[in-house]
């Protein structure tokens, strides 16, 4: 199972972007906490074991648009990692009751990339995320909050904008957002499925560009997307809703 790590989920997002002294690239440091809102282990005593996604849009985006920005409006800007160096542990757990024989762990840690078409027709593997497994035992043992160290060295590429389901449009949605639209009586939707969101793309278009909690249905459910989002979706629609 995957966990994307909504913008809002941060604790503290930190950043330091600056170039090589000799032209050749750019050195990254990144690091944060991020909050996982309900992660707990199972029931019968089994470990709960998943991905938590955290997102380059909110690990570098940001640093990358205060350097550069396109030169045209369908084009984006991506890194391309040459090496890494990760680090990834627990912030915070917690057990409501007594804990009995429970655990936590960080087991794995990772980048993902994304293949993507640079303006003169070659292609490159941009930085997707950063993806982190963690793992509980003990129904009522949680973790509460997962911090992260991340050097990078690599360069800034300007890319053909590409908008995808995985990497653009699901990270997105907060659990709470997932929650409620799953059990919408006036419009279920699976906004964890790239099917369901894909089929009802039109109607959520309109009802995020037309915010009104009052209204059943309604999405977002309690607050209003900022324009850029609500832009990247429609893009992602005009694209062709790609996976």
């Amino acid at each position: 199972m995957t966990t994307f790590v909504h913008r809002s989920d941060y604790a503290n997002r930190n950043w330091v972007l600056t170039p090589w002294p000799d032209g050749s690239g750019w050195l990254a440091g990144l690091t944060g906490i991020c909050l996982l809102p309900d992660f707990h282990g199972e029931a019968d005593g089994t470990w709960h074991q998943d991905t938590v996604v955290l997102s380059a849009a909110d690990l570098i985006g940001e640093a990358i648009a205060q350097r550069q920005a396109p030169s045209t409006q369908n084009r984006g800007l991506g890194f391309v990692v040459d090496q890494w160096a990760p680090a990834a542990g627990l912030n915070a757990i917690y057990n409501k009751g007594q804990s009995v024989n429970a655990g936590y762990a960080v087991d794995q840690l990772g980048i993902a990339s994304r293949r993507e078409s640079l303006p003169h027709d070659s292609q490159a593997d941009l930085l997707a995320g950063l993806q982190i497994d963690v793992g509980a035992v003990d129904r009522d043992g949680y973790v509460l909050r997962v911090g992260y160290h991340v050097t990078l060295f690599g360069r800034i590429t300007e890319y053909k904008l590409r908008v995808s389901f995985q990497w653009d449009i699901r990270p997105l949605f907060r659990q709470k957002d997932i929650d409620s639209m799953l059990h919408e009586p006036a419009f279920p939707v699976d906004l964890t499925s790239y099917e369901d969101v894909s089929a009802k793309a039109p109607r959520i278009y309109r009802a995020l560009q037309e915010p009104n909690s009052s209204v059943p249905g309604a999405m977002p459910c309690d607050y209003t997307w900022p324009a850029d989002q609500v832009a990247l979706f429609g893009a992602w629609i005009d694209q062709g809703t790609l996976p």
